[in-house]
């Protein structure tokens, strides 16, 4: 597959005529630019800017007054985040093997029977109280508390409809992301795995319309915790506003639990959120036409955010109290998706899910693996900037999100995995939602946030010279 060479090697032209002064005293780069389209400036490292710092200063020469200019028509979207992030998990609390890395043969599973009960901690509320296991699927056990208050609780019918879905993507998903687990870990005191994976369909917080999580897996229960394999998803939203979200979270919060199998229990890595979650969006997206969904059941309408301007906030610092979490969850979903529909589809994220890294070198190794590559974590970011840039274009050597991926793995070919196309003009069907991208604004950019893994563009065509000064270990490039 060919890759988005052409850019790189388009900025490497552009330096190498560009003058480039290094002030080693303040730790600055100095660039000029003349005939150019787009300046790119990301920042590759965990470096975060605060309002008082002085990353970045840039110098115009235009045949215009030199202000603003912004042509834009968007709307801020209303998005509200209803996902939990990644729960980590203190890794030292686990005693290792001693030995060997892992064990490598599996444990014997238990099993649940219908009627079966047990205490069921929520986390969030901290209720612990007798659950009911009430459905036995294929695949998957569901439990329900005996005294779910009767707004929450889902009939017969709705059961078995969660019950069903998760069987319909259970062998599919465990193909993408890595099999479930089955007592191989590097740690002793895990639980022995279930023959099924647990799924609790309950209000989770007690808080009915006022609750903020659709869904969650905490890694404790592993360990301790609850003591079982298991998947949380808000009964009073299904029951009350959408089936099919639910659908999509349980496909979401599945991926959190292969991740932490796969990568916690069997190689004893820590990942961090902005890799998992990046991963669990992913997943949903292509799963989405599995589940029928419409865009606003997807982590595209997430995308929404990209458009506003979150990926200034970037993804890599990511901390879960802050105001800007949905953005960091926007920006890891578009580097996700930027990866699979111009890396390699199913099989580079396959490739992710299971190779024997986490994070940053878990994505380069993976994409290096799968395409033939060197890239490192910058190339990628200064790459992925570009999406902004090309919104509707499909050529193999410049990145977009509008392309489409259809893909069999090697470990089961009865399955297809396919990704759409993502107009980032036009992303809803909604009128009244429709964005275009602002890259038309060239200001002064030292009084803006920046954080890891964020960039910024500004399109300078038209000005007949650009002079940046940059921190040194920001990348800055141009885009004629």
């Amino acid at each position: 597959m060919k890759k988005v060479i052409l850019i790189l090697l388009m900025a490497m032209l552009l330096f190498s005529a560009c003058k480039k002064d290094i002030d080693g005293s303040n730790g600055f780069k100095s660039y000029s630019f003349d005939d150019s389209s787009y300046l790119v400036i990301t920042n590759p490292t965990k470096n975060k800017k605060v309002s008082d710092d002085i990353w970045v200063k840039i110098d115009s020469v235009s045949n215009r007054q030199v202000s603003p200019d912004v042509s834009i028509d968007s709307k801020k979207s209303d998005y509200v985040e209803h996902t939990l992030p990644y729960i980590q998990e203190d890794l030292s609390q686990f005693k290792l093997k001693s030995v060997r890395a892992a064990s490598s043969t599996p444990v014997k599973a238990r099993g649940y029977i219908v009627g079966e009960q047990k205490n069921i901690e929520d986390d969030f509320s901290k209720k612990n109280s007798i659950a009911k296991m009430v459905y036995e699927g294929e695949y998957c056990y569901i439990w329900v508390y005996k005294d779910e208050a009767e707004e929450s609780k889902l009939s017969e019918d709705e059961i078995k409809a969660f019950a069903d879905k998760f069987d319909s993507i259970f062998l599919k998903q465990i193909v993408l992301c890595g099999p479930k687990y089955n007592g191989i870990t590097v740690y002793d005191d895990i639980i022995t795995p279930a023959k099924k994976l647990s799924v609790m369909l309950f209000d989770i917080g007690q808080d009915k319309e006022m609750g903020a999580v659709y869904g969650y897996f905490h890694p404790r229960d592993y360990s301790a915790g609850n003591k079982m394999e298991i998947i949380y998803i808000d009964s009073y939203y299904a029951k009350k506003i959408s089936m099919n979200i639910l659908f999509s979270t349980l496909v979401h919060e599945f991926n959190h639990l292969l991740n932490y199998c796969n990568k916690t229990l069997k190689y004893g890595l820590k990942m961090e959120s902005w890799y998992t979650e990046m991963l669990s969006m992913v997943t949903e997206d292509f799963f989405s036409d599995d589940l029928c969904l419409n865009f606003n059941e997807t982590p595209k309408k997430r995308l929404l955010g990209l458009v506003n301007g979150s990926y200034i906030h970037g993804f890599g610092n990511w901390f879960n109290n802050s105001p800007f979490v949905s953005n960091y969850y926007t920006n890891a979903y578009a580097f996700g998706a930027y990866l699979a529909r111009n890396y390699g589809g199913a099989e580079l994220i396959h490739e992710i899910m299971i190779n024997d890294s986490v994070n940053e070198e878990s994505v380069v190794n993976a994409v290096n693996k799968i395409n033939g590559t060197s890239y490192s974590f910058a190339d990628l970011l200064c790459d992925f900037s570009s999406i902004l840039i090309n919104p509707q274009n499909e050529d193999a050597n410049k990145p977009s999100l509008f392309k489409s991926t259809e893909d069999i793995l090697e470990e089961d070919e009865d399955f297809t995995f396919r990704l759409g196309k993502i107009d980032l003009e036009n992303l809803s069907d909604d009128s009244d939602a429709r964005n275009k991208i602002n890259t038309n604004i060239l200001k002064e950019a030292s009084d803006t946030l920046f954080d890891s893994y964020g960039f910024q563009i500004f399109n300078v065509s038209g000005y007949s010279k650009v002079s940046v000064s940059a921190k040194d270990f920001l990348d800055v490039f141009v885009i004629k």
